[in-house]
Parts: C-alpha cells; sequence; structure tokens
C-alpha cells in the first residue's frame, strides 16, 4: 500500500497566510542543538516565522528565532511538534504524520532496491551551497551555505535536509 503525501506546496501557503505560529522542539534535534551550543528546554516555545517547501526531499522546514536571540534555526516540520490547537495545525500534524510514514516507506523501498538513497548530490558551489536532484533528475534543490560552515554534523543524527534518516544514510553517503 503506498501512502500518499499531502500536497506540501499548498499547505506552506497556508501555513504562510496563519504565521507566526508555535512549536517545541523534539527530542533528537534538542539534542543535536545542545552539542552546537544552543540548548532548548522542553518548554521552550519557539516562534515560527516562515516556511519553505524544500521539494518531496526535504518537506516542509520551519525557520524559527532561536531561544538566545542570537539569530534563526531551520528546523523540519518533521523534527517538531505543535501541540497549540486550531485547524492549521491539525493540517500540520496530519502532514508530519503522513510524512514520516512515507519516509519510513521511501526508505524501505531504497533497502528492497539495493540503493543507498534517493538523493544524490549534483554539485558543491564556491557558497557553500549544495545542490541535490531527487530520484535523478526529476527535481533539483538547493540547500544554502551553513550558518557556521565550521559546525559539523555528527553521522549518526538525524539529517539536516529533513528526510528522517540518519545524515550518515543521507546527505552525508561518502562517495
Amino acid at each position: 500500500m503506498s501512502i500518499q503525501m499531502p500536497d506540501g506546496k499548498k499547505l506552506v501557503k497556508e501555513i504562510a497566510n496563519a504565521l507566526p505560529l508555535y512549536c517545541y522542539i523534539d527530542n533528537s534535534t534538542k539534542q543535536l542543538l545542545a552539542k552546537k551550543g544552543v540548548p532548548i528546554s522542553d518548554k521552550t516555545r519557539l516562534k515560527i516565522f516562515e516556511v519553505k517547501y524544500m521539494g518531496e526531499a526535504g518537506g516542509i522546514t520551519c525557520v524559527v528565532e532561536r531561544p538566545d536571540g542570537e539569530g534563526i534555526l531551520a528546523v523540519s516540520a518533521t523534527q517538531v511538534n505543535f501541540l497549540d490547537e486550531g485547524d492549521i495545525y491539525e493540517k500540520i500534524n496530519e502532514y508530519k504524520d503522513a510524512r514520516l510514514k512515507w519516509l519510513r516507506q521511501e526508505e524501505q523501498k531504497d533497502k528492497l532496491l539495493g540503493r543507498g538513497g534517493r538523493i544524490n548530490i549534483v554539485e558543491k558551489n564556491r557558497d557553500g551551497s549544495i545542490k541535490f536532484s531527487v530520484d535523478g533528475d526529476k527535481e533539483i534543490i538547493t540547500i544554502p551555505r551553513q550558518a557556521d560552515p565550521s559546525a559539523k554534523i555528527s553521522m549518526n543524527s538525524p539529517c539536516p535536509c529533513g528526510s528522517g534518516k540518519k545524515y550518515k544514510k543521507c546527505c552525508g553517503v561518502r562517495r
């Protein structure tokens, strides 16, 4: 049975019209951020002030203000919890649940087909941004350079692209 993803582009427009919204970071992302010097408590409610659709591979990304006021964070909608009430929060949670199921399904397909993943790096630009394709050349997405280029991502941490896979099984695949 194939899981159908809700229309991410349409949902991003609805979310953008409802901004600002609020979320809580999930535990694995909290731990990763703490290692990077951005401690976030369980009670820290973050304000989402922008959302972007990163294509099928990246899903919906929420741009939030850092709790320490030292900038912003871009976090996948699958890595945050939306506990507030209202129609838009219900739609976001439905999307999140469907996306997580879809990602697990895609991971299983990749294992069955012996593929290392659906994401392939196309080029690394001089400015530090990375272009990658999903399933060949069907879709090309550019991710801007990280704010701190010296920051290293743990191979076992969730991939920052929002795929739901570990970094070492996704964008960190050694070529």
